[in-house]
């Protein structure tokens, strides 16, 4: 029960920053959804719990909190389709790229290798709530500064606008889920960062590219 607990509680923070990222990427009251994003996290905190708990379902938790949150989006927040999908991809994307520099930065600095980082318990643990805490105060630092986007829209809608961008986005988001599907076949850190960079950066430009236009799904 408290290694249930724990794994929950930890679990969640990963799923808290990812949402909070997201949603400080984009011109979002963040006090209106904290309640959303607490139980959010926590429902998909305990389905990977209860997946990692069967070997044959271990290597598919991150596409299943990937699923789980686009679903969430779209019908507990109310986000229209193509904003599930940016900010899921976001969110995901952003956390992916901090914990693998982190992960890498650790094996430089104390000698060890991933393996060993994730039998560790303690430096996994660490490395999560570093990374949560670094999502968290870069959502703040943006809100601060206004580096957001305002793209997202305010008017929900099942309508899907198949537009040049987002046709663009439904394929960046297929190649991220088969990228999680295959994710423990990589051996090499350095190329899934760098791969990681590169679907974060293009979805930047297509934001910028869709602000420079007053383009709203």
């Amino acid at each position: 029960m408290g290694s249930a607990l724990v794994y929950i509680l930890f679990s969640m923070i990963d799923g808290v920053s990812i949402l909070t990222f997201a949603f400080g990427s984009f011109k979002v009251d963040l006090k209106s959804y904290w309640k959303e994003i607490f139980l959010t996290a926590f429902i998909i905190s305990t389905g990977n719990y209860f997946l990692s708990q069967h070997d044959n379902f271990q290597n598919y938790t991150s596409v299943f909190s990937l699923i789980l949150l686009f679903l969430s989006l779209l019908f507990y927040f109310r986000i229209s389709v193509f904003s599930s999908i940016r900010l899921t991809i976001i969110g995901f994307v952003s956390q992916a790229i901090i914990q693998l520099v982190l992960v890498l930065i650790t094996t430089m600095v104390i000698h060890t290798n991933i393996s060993e980082i994730q039998e560790n318990d303690f430096l996994r643990c660490l490395l999560q709530i570093i990374s949560g805490s670094i999502m968290i105060l870069s959502s703040v630092l943006m809100r601060r500064k206004r580096l957001y986007f305002t793209t997202l829209p305010y008017d929900y809608s099942y309508k899907i606008k198949f537009t040049k961008v987002n046709t663009i986005l439904i394929l960046s988001s297929i190649v991220v889920v088969i990228m999680f599907l295959n994710i423990s076949r990589f051996n090499n850190i350095i190329v899934e960062i760098l791969f990681w960079i590169l679907c974060i950066f293009n979805i930047y430009v297509l934001e910028t590219k869709k602000q420079m236009r007053d383009d709203i799904d």
